[in-house]
């Protein structure tokens, strides 16, 4: 089935979306925090996990063991539901399509459906299974599947840390400054509710329960960034010499355990820190730290790193890959 977007979308940079899951109380799409998150690069099959590297190849871990299988996989905002993989790639004519592929045990995925034409670039969609919904930094838009009537609700522009579907609603914050709020705003309906009048993001579900943190600094200690299937994982930040640092934590009872330390390049998204299942994927230019150094490399080298850190706080290399052209 194809179809013609009828919307021109101006659509928000600093969000993206996770894996989904129908039913129930588990987030369907969790992107919560500004300065993680590049974009939904990895979803959560049974026990495996398929993941997109920083050069579009996509890759199937499963029992510690990374497999190649396909390359130029030149996909963004990938999601699932049930057996199946959606995603967002580029058409024939420069416009994106919204795809989907089913998923198997053993890796390899089905031939790709066209579902929906876009008449422009959404850089975030996700699928209910009867409806495609776009992300928009001013609307969220959803098109019916079966060639109904697609509904854009406005949302005020502003500072939209928070990106959570979850159980028919996504929470998102609208305003600026003193009038930075949290609001949820129904899929079915597009009516709005405001959550909280105070600065607050919505960073995950844990248990059945929303978590919500201030949006305030994080001087405090260290910030919760993700939170599902038992998992918390929070960031902070440091210096060591001229170097800065981005301090990966894993919520222990009431406390943060340290798990990982990892370079951060200013100009760049660096590290992403994406959560798929109840592990965090972590993209990174610069090698990961842990007592000195996890890699035994140079502090910093000229590859793109991609780590997986489990809830126990493992921290595994998944990959390496060279880069041609060194970061200055």
């Amino acid at each position: 089935m194809k179809k013609t977007g009828l919307c021109a979308f101006a659509l928000l940079s600093v969000l993206a979306f996770g894996g989904c899951s129908a039913g129930g109380k588990t987030p369907i799409c969790n992107l919560s925090a500004y300065r993680f998150y590049h974009d939904a690069y990895a979803i959560q099959y049974e026990n495996a996990i398929y993941f997109i590297s920083f050069y579009d190849n996509l890759y199937f871990l499963r029992d510690s063991t990374v497999t190649l299988l396909e390359e130029d996989f030149n996909a963004w905002s990938m999601t699932r539901l049930g057996d199946t993989l959606y995603y967002l790639a580029p058409g024939s004519n420069g416009n994106a399509v919204f795809c989907a592929r089913k998923l198997s045990k053993d890796g390899p995925l089905g031939e790709p459906e066209t579902l929906y034409a876009f008449s422009g670039s959404p850089n975030r969609a996700w699928t209910d299974g009867e409806s495609i919904f776009v992300l928009g930094s001013k609307e969220v838009i959803r098109i019916p599947l079966d060639g109904g009537t697609e509904d854009c609700w406005p949302v005020e522009d502003g500072l939209l840390f928070s990106a959570l579907v979850w159980n028919g609603e996504i929470y998102l914050n609208e305003g600026y400054d003193e009038n930075f709020r949290l609001i949820a705003l129904n899929l079915d309906t597009g009516e709005k509710r405001t959550v909280s009048e105070a600065p607050a993001v919505a960073y995950g579900v844990e248990d059945g329960t929303l978590c919500l943190r201030s949006a305030a600094s994080s001087a405090g200690g260290p910030v919760p960034l993700t939170a599902g299937n038992g998992a918390v994982y929070a960031y902070d930040t440091h210096t060591d010499g001229a170097t800065h640092m981005i301090d990966l934590y894993i919520q222990e009872g009431d406390d943060f355990s340290l798990a990982a330390s990892i370079p951060e390049n200013s100009s760049l998204i660096s590290p992403a820190a994406y959560q798929v299942g109840d592990s965090l994927l972590i993209r990174s230019f610069y090698p990961a730290e842990v007592d000195r150094n996890l890699t035994g490399e140079k502090t910093y080298g000229s590859a793109a790193y991609q780590y997986l850190l489990e809830p126990d706080g493992t921290l595994t290399l998944l990959l390496k890959e060279e880069i041609e052209t060194p970061l200055s």
